[in-house]
């Protein structure tokens, strides 16, 4: 993600999209169930937002309940990393997992399953993917606040 604020060109990512725009990055990648988000203000790096997702309460017990109705196949594909993502697999009990996928990825991977296929997504990165599923299912707890006004604007 990128966009200008306070009159400051701010850069939201991974540690490629910065090392794309000739960031250097000082800093090593968290591992364990951690996701970094790498920062960079007008062309220097900044610092590293370090993300822990944890798994929904529900999760489990929908995955056994949909079983038990006949779905049989559960992949996860997931932006985070990939120790992130496996960690949260594990818990849910889904085998297939695909980490570090960015939304065409994501897209991709919808396109070449068996259809019909559902896509459980948190509906901010994931809206290409989730029209492009036979059934899109939006789910998240997060509150989304976008920053307008005066020295605020995004690309």
């Amino acid at each position: 993600m990128r966009g200008t604020v306070h009159a400051k060109e701010a850069l939201v990512g991974r540690q490629t999209l910065l090392e794309e725009h000739g960031i250097a990055v000082s800093h090593k990648p968290p591992g364990g169930d951690k996701t970094a988000a790498y920062v960079a203000v007008n062309g220097t790096f900044a610092g590293v937002i370090t993300l822990t997702d944890t798994l929904r309460q529900e999760a489990t017990a929908t995955i056994k309940q949909l079983e038990r109705l006949g779905i049989k196949n559960f992949s996860m594909i997931t932006g985070d990393g990939y120790q992130a993502a496996h960690h949260i697999a594990q818990q849910a009990g889904i085998s297939d997992v695909t980490a570090e996928a960015l939304p065409a990825d994501k897209l991709k991977a919808i396109e070449q399953a068996q259809q019909p296929v559902a896509f459980v997504g948190d509906g901010v990165n994931d809206a290409p993917v989730l029209t492009a599923s036979s059934v899109g299912i939006v789910t998240t707890t997060a509150t989304v606040s976008y920053a307008t006004g005066p020295g605020a604007s995004a690309r």
